[in-house]
């Protein structure tokens, strides 16, 4: 065979071979950064429910202890995607490469027919190789997607690494790049686009590793603008979640070389028992001004978000519908922290609730240190406190004051003051709660509280333990209850069980008074 003729071969089975691969793969990887609300107390049912919505309202305080970032999607910290499944040793031998050549050719065609169905064509334009590996079909099906990640998750360790090996080979052959990461981590650019990641690390404070998989990464071809990716997102405990985001837009002078300023995206979430769920987040703004650039290298135009409008669909389907406005940022160090907001909420049942958070203080993390072999997930500043106006659907105010809150070693939070009021100001409740204790993975498993009310009663609860599943669901817990009159309740809690749905549905109790006796429930 002529010479010339066999490297084009080559060449060209190279680029078929990591089409085919790249138009079948479907990516891992998670969002690090929404490492999941700090540990908290679900809902525990009995008097404790109260201190269960306490806990979650927690969560949300400890999140936004973070540098408020928008949670949108194609910063390198993030995502990451992957490679296909080619097999360059079947173009070895020659009469196989001709029979691979017309068939691939053959399977080619067909996949550029499907890929350019319905899309909008110049006359006399013909669609690149850029479109086959960088851009979304116009009818992507999200469930299909989802469905073939699934598939790959039950592909072995080994048989995941034979893949990467073959995806560095076909990229490698069809003039493409691979590099890697200090963390260890490999990233594949073809036509000088990163087009999959494999194998980021992400690092807690509690020394918890987080690996992170993007595939699949889409471009618009005009701009050559990131509009979506698959990311799958593996916990030290081996959760997976799967995510994959699409219709992402930029504002108009976001550009491939300059600034990418994302102003919209859908994102759909598979958790680790299968449930899915939605956000739509539209009209983004952000924190702007001379400040706002480039800091050691780092961008943060397009970090901090000031407003937008999002729609959020749970498992069951129902939508929430929420503004976010009015956000305001406090620099420290090398980031701006979010201080206050407002945020309107009208959910699937009609029911509206607003929240105006004011004030939020923060500290230095005697914990931090700066990290260059793994990705950081831990903040430099904590929250130390805020104060929170909210009103409920049946239009009642009330307020909330946080203060004191101060930090584990793992940036878990052990200790706070809380001040619960009406509207008028009136002192309602006082809350003081301490030794909180966390287990490895940031789970919380004892703490005290102490609740004043102003009539002069209290109630003092002792967290002893709790137990979680895999996944972080409460399974079991034992904690008792006083008050100021001499009354003591003990309550054993424990073979707590959930459907898929994370719904609980069964569990086993006792009680036990001050004098050892049984009670009835």
């Amino acid at each position: 065979m002529n010479p010339v003729l066999k490297i084009r071969l080559k060449k060209f089975m190279a680029v078929l071979t990591i089409v085919v691969d790249l138009h079948q793969q479907v990516a891992l990887a998670g969002s690090p950064f929404f490492q999941g609300l700090p540990p908290g107390i679900p809902p525990l049912l009995s008097h404790t429910s109260f201190i269960a919505k306490k806990a979650l309202s927690l969560g949300t305080l400890v999140f936004n202890a973070f540098p408020y970032s928008n949670v949108n999607v194609f910063d390198q910290r993030k995502d990451l995607p992957e490679q296909g499944q080619s097999t360059p040793e079947g173009v070895v031998n020659r009469e196989e490469r001709q029979m691979d050549i017309l068939r691939q050719m053959e399977e080619l065609q067909i996949f550029r027919e499907e890929t350019f169905a319905n899309r909008p064509q110049l006359p006399g334009s013909q669609p690149n190789i850029l479109d086959t590996v960088s851009t979304y079909k116009l009818n992507i099906n999200v469930a299909r997607e989802l469905a073939h990640v699934q598939q790959e998750l039950k592909k072995s360790a080994e048989d995941q690494e034979s893949e990467i090996q073959k995806m560095r080979a076909a990229v490698r052959g069809a003039g493409g790049s691979v590099k890697v990461q200090n963390d260890g981590a490999r990233e594949f650019f073809m036509h000088g686009l990163l087009v999959s990641i494999r194998g980021q690390k992400f690092i807690d404070g509690n020394g918890q590793i987080t690996t992170v998989d993007t595939r699949d990464i889409k471009y618009d071809k005009k701009t050559r603008l990131q509009v979506g990716s698959t990311r799958i997102s593996t916990d030290s405990r081996g959760n997976v979640s799967v995510t994959v985001r699409s219709d992402v837009t930029y504002s108009k002078d976001s550009s491939e070389h300059g600034k990418q300023i994302v102003t919209g995206y859908h994102e759909t979430t598979m958790d680790a028992n299968g449930n899915i769920s939605s956000v739509d987040r539209r009209n983004i703004t952000y924190l702007e001004g001379p400040d706002v650039k480039k800091i050691k290298g780092e961008d943060k135009r397009g970090q901090y978000a000031l407003s937008y409008d999002e729609t959020d669909t749970d498992q069951y389907g129902n939508k929430t519908v929420i503004r976010f406005e009015n956000a305001k940022y406090v620099r420290l160090g090398d980031n701006w922290y979010q201080t206050d907001y407002d945020q309107y909420e009208t959910d699937a049942d009609g029911n509206f609730t607003e929240q105006h958070r004011r004030g939020a203080t923060y500290a230095l993390n005697p914990n931090y240190v700066k990290l260059h072999m793994l990705h950081q997930q831990r903040q430099e500043y904590l929250v130390t406190g805020y104060t929170q106006f909210a009103t409920d659907a049946k239009g009642l105010e009330h307020m909330e004051r946080w203060s004191a809150m101060t930090y584990d070693n793992g940036d878990n939070l052990i200790a706070y003051n809380q001040l619960l009021a009406n509207a008028n100001g009136d002192l309602e409740t006082n809350i003081v709660f301490r030794n909180g204790k966390y287990d490895k993975y940031g789970r919380q498993l004892s703490y005290d509280r102490i609740e004043n009310y102003a009539n002069g009663s209290q109630l003092h609860v002792i967290r002893l333990h709790t137990d979680y599943n895999k996944i972080g669901d409460t399974t079991g817990y034992s904690e008792i209850t006083s008050d100021n009159n001499g009354l003591v309740l003990r309550t054993d809690r424990f073979g707590i069980t959930f459907n898929r749905k994370r719904q609980q549905i069964a569990y086993h109790e006792t009680r036990t008074d001050q004098a050892g006796g049984q009670i009835d429930i």
